[in-house]
């Protein structure tokens, strides 16, 4: 897994010039992964594109393979965003290597631009989303997912529910990127659910809250 996780690295400079003269960075996918990932971080998606492909043909491990083709796909998005056929890309990773991360990460993020741009129905990217919070391989998609569940439901005006998944990501999840966000979201939302709730009587739901 570290393979694809390279910390951002001050000497692009330095693989840049030392993939211009040898066949090592090419051969070798500690190297070639350290490169790809400098090259995405500088914003040169193009170049890193090609490299997580080689890459993808170098490794054997389905789950590796499925990160660098998504890693790969995500390039190719950078560079057309509004081409909607490069999505297909991540479709094809999220069929492909559905049981690992790289396919995960690849339904996530494809689910979060159809449902962006209307193409997919509130209810089936809430339920999407709530799949992933269950499911998904890494604590951070856990979060992610569980955070975006709430955030649909509320776009969709249910706000009961929303509340209720903001407080089970509170609890279930104690410490996160989108913890702040998250009690943000919940904080908007509880006056008007409070106001909601006592004027149908329902008082004991409203302590409980």
């Amino acid at each position: 897994r570290e393979l694809l996780d390279s910390p951002v690295d001050p000497n692009l400079a330095a693989y840049r010039e030392l993939a211009g003269r040898s066949q090592l960075i090419d051969t070798d996918p500690m190297s070639l992964a350290h490169f790809a990932g400098l090259l995405y971080a500088a914003g040169e998606y193009a170049p890193a594109a090609e490299r997580y492909r080689q890459l993808a043909d170098q490794l054997a491990s389905d789950q590796l393979k499925g990160l660098a083709l998504f890693r790969q796909a995500m390039c190719r998005l950078h560079l057309s965003a509004t081409d909607t056929t490069l999505r297909l890309d991540l479709l094809q990773v999220q069929e492909a290597f559905a049981a690992t991360e790289g396919g995960v990460r690849a339904r996530r993020k494809h689910t979060d631009l159809e449902y962006a741009e209307g193409r997919l129905v509130p209810g089936e990217a809430a339920a999407t989303y709530g799949e992933l919070a269950r499911t998904a391989p890494k604590k951070d998609l856990r979060l992610e997912a569980a955070f975006k569940l709430a955030l649909v439901s509320a776009r969709m005006g249910d706000h009961a529910a929303s509340v209720d998944q903001l407080m089970t990501l509170l609890r279930e999840f104690r410490s996160g990127d989108l913890r702040t966000e998250a009690e943000a979201l919940l904080l908007e939302q509880l006056p008007g659910l409070l106001a909601d709730l006592v004027a149908r009587k329902e008082y004991v739901r409203a302590l409980v809250l």
